[in-house]
């Protein structure tokens, strides 16, 4: 009990200052490209930083519960973390960090060798490039402005990190979510079918529901 409540109130913490952090990357990002980063009053409004908090907690809870081993603990609430940051900062600016791929990329890594071993890594790897090469043709398909090689790299990541079959449970997961998405834009005449919107949220959906499928 006393470890759910301690992670609890952690990703409590955490996710409630991500909206922060999450401007802190974009001023860091708009600097190397010679450029001021102008925050939206939206960015930091109560309700948001409520449901980064609400969110964080959950995933930090249910590591507590379901996921065992202290260093296994550690990996999954620093991959939650760094997939909610990633999240962020794409619906702000519409940038996905290199910097944030790369480190998900160590992790995702560390993640699959100690749960499956070397053989796990090696299978995952393999649904990365296969991962990859679908996301490229997609992305040839519809355009860039579509899907971004931020998209594309952050697609091979989550399918490194959850490897196959575990990675299906990731691309349910981000249909499901789009679909939702899209439905009720449409439906609230807030999208159409020309509407572009960032990607990393349903990637980073998928990859955190998968990695909770893990332990199931």
């Amino acid at each position: 009990m006393a470890l759910i409540i301690t992670l609890g109130v952690l990703g409590l913490v955490l996710g409630f200052f991500m909206p922060v952090a999450a401007q802190k990357v974009c001023v860091y990002k708009f600097f190397k490209k010679g450029k001021e980063f102008l925050p939206l009053a939206w960015h930091l409004v109560w309700w948001i930083r409520l449901l980064s908090a609400f969110v964080s907690a959950c995933g930090f809870v249910f590591c507590a519960v379901f996921v065992p081993g202290i260093f296994l603990r550690f990996l999954f609430c620093l991959i939650w973390i760094v997939i909610m940051l990633v999240i962020f900062v794409d619906i702000y600016i519409r940038i996905i960090p290199n910097e944030a791929v790369l480190l998900l990329l160590a992790l995702g890594s560390v993640y699959q060798i100690t749960i499956y071993g070397f053989y796990g890594l090696g299978n995952a790897l393999i649904t990365m490039l296969v991962v990859a090469a679908v996301f490229l043709i997609i992305a040839k398909i519809l355009g860039f402005a579509q899907i971004g090689a931020g998209d594309v790299k952050l697609a091979s990541v989550m399918a490194l990190t959850l490897g196959y079959p575990r990675v299906l449970d990731a691309f349910l997961i981000m249909a499901l979510s789009m679909g939702a998405f899209c439905f009720g834009g449409i439906a609230l005449n807030k999208l159409t079918k020309y509407s572009l919107f960032p990607y990393a949220p349903f990637i980073g959906f998928g990859l955190l529901g998968g990695m909770g499928f893990m332990f199931f």
